[in-house]
């Protein structure tokens, strides 16, 4: 298989209130438009007897990745041809946040942080804090170039067309608007609630508003998000160590803190830690060289 160089690629976002008995028609939704990158907020339903697998989840043709010790649950489906690998938290204290990030390699040095956030409306203002903080680390990580963030936040409150709140200054609501105002630009969907925000003007296109997941009163979203990547075998390439910067490489490991990361976890779980860090680590500062195989470049329709 070949390396394609595709300029921008097709999102789509749903919130699924329980994906199991949906994933039929979201899979017809799928064959349909053909996305490269899924977000779903509230994959899993409120209350079930019994654990859902992440086998009933996937969808044919697509890398899923999900969040640990879900409650609602989310979920980012990439196609297989996308060069791309899940991130761990960027904060120690938020185990119980509903959130996952994964990395993708765009042309050159180029990365894209994608996140997929859900907030429940029942929050407490520890746990709202503990979001507000995950947020403002995640999208300041300078090794990522760009940023897409795809998210239920449940802030009824804000006026997000004029980046205003309803509530006093001290209300939750006016606190994570002031973090993410002037660091990102949104999308919004029609019931407010359900967003997108990237961190440049007129990086997103071709906007389109979807009716909901079977009786859900959460509408989809589709749009296309404007960049340059690679579109082919996730094998055809390999990092190139020659122009690493090792120097950096070796400060952020320095930075990390090895009681915190892997204090009280058995053996499995601390050697999962420590190769997460290590290929995130590795992925900032150390760019993948994709192998000279003649490819066409194409653009979007």
């Amino acid at each position: 298989m070949c390396i394609t160089i595709v300029f921008g690629f097709f999102c789509l976002y749903y919130n699924a209130d329980s994906l199991l008995n949906k994933r039929g028609e979201l899979e017809l939704t799928v064959n349909r438009i053909n996305p490269d990158i899924i977000f779903i907020t509230e994959s899993l339903p409120k209350a079930s007897r019994f654990s859902v697998q992440v086998s009933e989840l996937g969808i044919s043709g697509y890398q899923l990745f999900t969040n640990d010790d879900p409650k609602r649950g989310v979920c980012v489906y990439h196609k297989e041809t996308l060069t791309c690998r899940q991130l761990k938290k960027f904060t120690s204290d938020s185990k119980d946040i509903e959130v996952i990030w994964t990395g993708l390699e765009l042309t050159g040095r180029d990365k894209l942080l994608l996140g997929c956030i859900y907030r429940s409306s029942n929050s407490t203002d520890e746990h709202n804090l503990k979001l507000n903080h995950e947020i403002t680390q995640g999208v300041s990580r300078k090794c990522y170039s760009n940023i897409l963030i795809a998210d239920d936040f449940n802030y009824p409150e804000i006026d997000w067309a004029n980046c205003l709140y309803s509530k006093n200054y001290k209300h939750m609501s006016s606190l994570f608007l002031g973090n993410i105002r002037d660091s990102t630009n949104m999308l919004q969907e029609a019931n407010i609630l359900d967003l997108s925000f990237n961190d440049e003007e007129d990086m997103i296109d071709k906007i389109e508003f979807l009716g909901p997941l079977g009786k859900c009163h959460h509408g989809g979203l589709s749009f296309t998000y404007k960049c340059c990547y690679h579109q082919g075998s996730p094998h055809q390439g390999k990092l190139h160590y020659k122009h690493g910067d090792f120097f950096q490489l070796r400060q952020k490991l320095h930075e990390i803190d090895c009681e915190e990361e892997l204090g009280g976890k058995d053996k499995d779980a601390a050697f999962d830690t420590i190769q997460a860090i290590l290929q995130e680590v590795t992925g900032c500062h150390i760019p993948f060289r994709y192998f000279s195989t003649p490819g066409k470049k194409t653009r979007p329709d």
